[in-house]
């Protein structure tokens, strides 16, 4: 599951299929990329990205959604809604919604975006953040997810002026032969 706005990287998508091939299809189970938070922010402004702990087996333990981050020299920071600051270093591991479930998390999704859908009817601006779903299920006892690392750049236009720096992103990949397009 990813978001159709965003560009991973060919490493990213490889790590994700190695380790699906590995799990039972029937188990409640599955796993995230994490991505390095230096690596996913904008230039142009604020960012929102789900801060992600794993225990030492590496499995998933903690994922909370953080708004507002942003760059901050060679760190970042996080601006609550009000408008305290939290120093972030810019190395944490973070969601970028490239998550990889068996066909068991179908069922649970469903239960909880129905209980959510009353809620939202009332407010456009709702989400349904699949890294708060995630969270409640694993701490619930419902999902166990191994959380694995990417460290290539996250590639998105959270920013009009994002796009020229995506589109030079996947031009040099394409010209070094990573990926083919027959756009260019």
């Amino acid at each position: 599951m990813i978001n159709a706005d965003d560009f991973y990287g060919r490493r990213s998508f490889a790590t994700l299929a190695a380790y699906l091939s590995t799990l039972d299809p029937a188990a409640p189970q599955g796993t995230l990329v994490a991505f390095v938070l230096r690596n996913t922010l904008s230039e142009h402004g604020a960012v929102t990205r789900a801060l992600c702990q794993a225990n030492a087996q590496g499995e998933l333990v903690d994922i909370v959604e953080v708004f507002k981050i942003e760059k901050d020299g060679a760190a970042a920071r996080s601006i609550e809604a009000d408008g305290r600051i939290t120093p972030l270093t810019a190395e944490e591991p973070v969601s970028m919604n490239m998550w990889g479930f068996t066909p068991a998390i179908f069922e649970a999704l469903e239960k909880n975006f129905a209980a959510f859908l009353p809620g939202a009817m009332a407010n456009p601006k709702s989400e349904f953040l699949i890294p708060s779903v995630v969270d409640k299920l694993i701490k619930g006892g419902q999902l166990r997810m191994k959380m694995l690392s990417s460290t290539e750049k996250w590639l998105g236009v959270t920013y009009p002026e994002d796009k020229p720096i995506v589109a030079a992103g996947v031009k040099a990949m394409v010209d070094a032969g990573t990926y083919t397009s027959p756009l260019w």
